[in-house]
């Protein structure tokens, strides 16, 4: 038993002996025993049935529930119990899942557990599960706050489903600051737990049953650069307004659609040659000579205004958006 177990067990103890001599405070005995028992006399032992059946707050020190709060976020879990089988979180892949309560239920008593060395702690145990269980509930927005610094989750609903989910990719390595917005009907569901848990695999729980979930990269990502899809010869360039028409889809920064679903693009941008070019480096004059080209007087007003400024507007390229329509089955 390691010395954060002994801990625990320490505060366990003490909780039983405050809930001990509260009980017998509310049965009005005269004092208690040495070994936690209670002793009364026959008037006050008729009063015991009334006076026991009367509510004792719960004593549980705030280590103990906060303990047991970031186990029910799977917190110290050995991940051969989430996944135990490598095939089930192949490389590039993602799984969504509920959480048992009852299997979460079952871990807060087997830590419970450890503090159970006698029939008082069972019957201190018996008693009060259920005031554990909701002071744990009561005590979970608090863990993203103290463990990792976030932000306390905002109207979280105690006792909702929780759900999640493991994402294993090159890309929870590349983009350390990965972001992950969860909603459920265009309304954001509250993140309980959002964290790497090895360099290429990342854990995330959530206060709800959310419909769709978007991973982002972080908003450093922005960068200028043009596009080329998978397997083609050359890159392209997706363009956008720059506000020089009086059409009413012209707003400075957004994408051209010249009909519904085909984006305006510049197909082909021009990349350095030649002796001493690094590859990959766009050539950047006649890169803008193309833009103007491509855009025209329908774009760009008769005079085809085409600045510094208006170039970089073009070449922006926004931080990637992957995101996932979720269907939990069985919900």
């Amino acid at each position: 038993m390691n010395t954060a177990h002994l801990n625990l067990q320490s505060q366990l103890k003490q909780a039983v002996g405050r809930q001990a001599l509260a009980r017998a405070r509310r049965m009005k005995a005269p004092s208690a025993g040495g070994d936690g028992t209670c002793a009364a006399t026959g008037a006050e032992a008729a009063a015991l049935p009334e006076a026991a059946s009367e509510p004792v707050p719960l004593y549980l020190p705030d280590a103990v529930t906060d303990w047991l709060a970031r186990l029910s976020l799977l917190y110290g879990v050995p991940f051969e119990y989430l996944v135990p089988d490598v095939r089930l979180l192949p490389l590039e892949s993602i799984r969504f899942f509920y959480i048992d309560p009852n299997w979460i239920l079952r871990a807060i008593d087997g830590a419970m557990s450890i503090g159970t060395t006698s029939s008082r702690d069972n019957v201190f145990n018996e008693t009060f599960y259920q005031q554990v269980y909701a002071a744990v509930q009561a005590a979970i927005p608090r863990v993203r706050q103290t463990v990792q610094g976030s932000q306390q989750p905002t109207q979280l609903i105690v006792g909702a489903t929780t759900t999640g989910f493991l994402f294993r990719s090159a890309v929870v390595s590349g983009y350390p600051g990965l972001e992950v917005i969860p909603t459920y009907q265009k309304m954001p569901v509250p993140i309980l737990r959002l964290e790497r848990l090895s360099s290429d695999i990342m854990l995330a729980l959530f206060n709800g049953v959310p419909d769709n979930i978007e991973i982002r990269q972080p908003p450093e990502g922005l960068h200028f650069g043009i596009t080329r899809a998978p397997n083609a010869a050359v890159f392209n360039l997706y363009l956008r307004w720059l506000g020089h028409t009086d059409n009413p889809a012209d707003v400075p920064g957004t994408q051209i659609y010249p009909t519904p679903g085909n984006p305006l693009q510049l197909i082909g941008a021009p990349l350095r040659s030649g002796t001493g070019s690094q590859p990959g480096v766009v050539e950047v004059a006649t890169t803008a000579g193309q833009i103007v080209t491509t855009l025209g007087t329908a774009y760009l007003g008769t005079d085809e205004t085409f600045t510094s400024a208006e170039f970089a507007v073009e070449m922006v390229l926004s931080a990637g958006v992957q995101p996932y329509d979720v269907k939990f089955k069985g919900k």
